[in-house]
């Protein structure tokens, strides 16, 4: 295709667009790290639409920060498995209720971290109330088992997505600085509905070896937190305190 063929669909895409309610843009990894699409999408956005963003492929990259300023929502879509335009369009149209999770971070090329993991939107609404841990100690090599409860509190049927993090208070060299995903879970909830979540903390999964390759688990203060993504300030969190 020449640069005059590249100019006239380009000009007839753009025309199409000023009659869309909503634009979508479908990109994938080689389109985010080329000038043309970016420009293309600057020059969508600027019509004053909302403008989805879809990312495809088998893995996250980096977004520019113009990308994220430039569009009203983005979709990530990747899998190994193909997923089908009709998929999409239940999702944007809201006739399917999404409910996943990112598995990983979504950073900007700066290094910026834009939604952490855990990060996902609903039609719906959650609430988390209730947590409690039995037994408070893991002595013996006991199992911890959370119990809470999540209620859907908006209108609509819908799927949550409950993680618990575990961090230790008094971060030593042995542990990551942060809250660890000790566990998920997937429920579906119609609206005003509750239920009982139940996930376990395992003494095996906050085991540290040391420099003799034996396993240990540090005394100390630990904080247990349920929600939906990592400690970011935009949810509430319930913290108790677990000793060893």
């Amino acid at each position: 295709k020449g640069p005059e063929y590249d100019k006239k669909e380009r000009g007839k895409g753009l025309a199409n667009a000023r009659t869309y309610d909503v634009i979508t843009i479908v990109w994938d990894a080689e389109d985010a790290g080329q000038s043309d699409p970016k420009i293309w999408l600057k020059t969508l956005s600027a019509l004053g639409k909302p403008v989805v963003l879809i990312l495809s492929g088998e893995e996250s990259f980096a977004i520019d920060p113009m990308i994220e300023s430039s569009v009203s929502a983005i979709l990530t879509a990747w899998s190994s498995q193909p997923i089908t335009a009709t998929f999409i369009s239940e999702v944007l149209y809201g006739s399917y209720n999404p409910g996943s999770r990112l598995t990983a971070g979504l950073y900007d090329t700066e290094g910026e971290l834009l939604f952490p993991a855990g990060h996902g939107l609903s039609y719906t609404t959650f609430e988390y109330s209730g947590l409690k841990l039995e037994p408070a100690d893991t002595k013996n090599g006991k199992v911890i088992v959370a119990r809470f409860n999540v209620k859907n509190t908006g209108k609509r049927a819908g799927d949550e997505v409950a993680l618990l993090y575990l961090q230790k208070v008094s971060v030593s060299d042995a542990w990551a600085n942060g809250p660890r995903l000790e566990g998920f879970k997937r429920t579906h909830l119609k609206p005003g509905e509750t239920k009982e979540i139940k996930l376990n903390i395992r003494q095996r999964n906050i085991e540290t070896i040391d420099e003799e390759m034996n396993r240990n688990v540090e005394s100390g203060e630990y904080k247990v937190t349920i929600g939906n993504e990592l400690l970011t300030g935009t949810f509430s969190t319930y913290l108790f305190e677990l000793f060893f």
